[in-house]
């Protein structure tokens, strides 16, 4: 009863572990998705050897670097790393010197010659994307343009129509309002021009002058400013004056 105990309690145990630290991957998860073809390609490239690398000086480099490889079978590891070998033969990546396996450079250089065109054709095919893209936004604004270009034609047929409908009176109203205008945004022009050239300091009288001839108010800071004639007065004296009455 005490081991059925025991064993109800080791099951109830690994149940309540935590699902991260069973589903946690280990360093070497990388490592076992390479082929065994790659692990000697690697070995042989890692060992730098002149004149090529003997099948257990591969070996011996795959167990003490690759950890997961350790719990293999002896026998298994053997025939996956000669089976590997013979096959990185027939493709020509592999080179037999003598007992000794050497990197074929003829292979790397097709690799590499590989790699530089798929890197060609990636960007061969990003150039013809932005092209298109380009197009595509070419044509979309070339569509847009004549849609505008079709509203405007629109809107003047139709303006010429609603004239076309008008009495004379109306006519006469109409192109009153458009002089009016016209006239409005001459007058805001000039005296945004004018306000553009004004220069501070200015004398007070000048300033004023120029506002009542605008139209402008004075600044929300200035609550009353004194009207001109008294300006005037203040500042000529009274004796010089050419309206006083002797």
């Amino acid at each position: 009863q005490g081991k059925g105990e025991y064993e109800t309690g080791t099951k109830s145990a690994s149940k309540n572990t935590p699902k991260s630290s069973r589903s946690k991957k280990s360093p070497t998860s990388a490592s076992k998705k390479k082929s065994y073809l790659e692990m000697v390609h690697e070995a042989i490239v890692a060992l730098k050897d002149r004149t090529g690398s003997s099948i257990p000086a591969i070996c011996k480099w795959i167990l003490s670097e690759l950890d997961h490889i350790k719990s293999t079978p002896p026998n298994t590891f053997k025939n996956c790393v000669n089976n590997a070998i013979k096959q990185g033969m027939k493709n020509g990546r592999f080179v037999k010197v003598k007992s000794s396996y050497k990197i074929n450079s003829a292979w790397t250089k097709k690799q590499k010659a590989a790699e530089k065109a798929k890197e060609a054709e990636k960007k061969r095919r990003e150039i013809k994307r932005k092209k298109e893209m380009e197009k595509l936004k070419l044509e979309k604004e070339k569509k847009k343009k004549q849609q505008e270009e079709e509203a405007k034609k629109q809107a003047e047929l139709e303006r010429k129509k609603k004239e076309a409908e008008l009495t004379p009176e109306q006519r006469a109203a109409q192109e009153e309002r458009k002089k009016k205008k016209e006239a409005a945004e001459a007058r805001a022009k000039y005296i945004a021009e004018r306000l553009r050239k004004r220069r501070f300091p200015m004398e007070d009288t000048k300033l004023h002058a120029e506002d009542k001839e605008l139209g402008l108010k004075p600044p929300d800071d200035v609550t009353k400013r004194p009207t001109l004639p008294y300006t005037l007065g203040c500042i000529v004296p009274f004796h010089q004056r050419g309206d006083v009455r002797k």
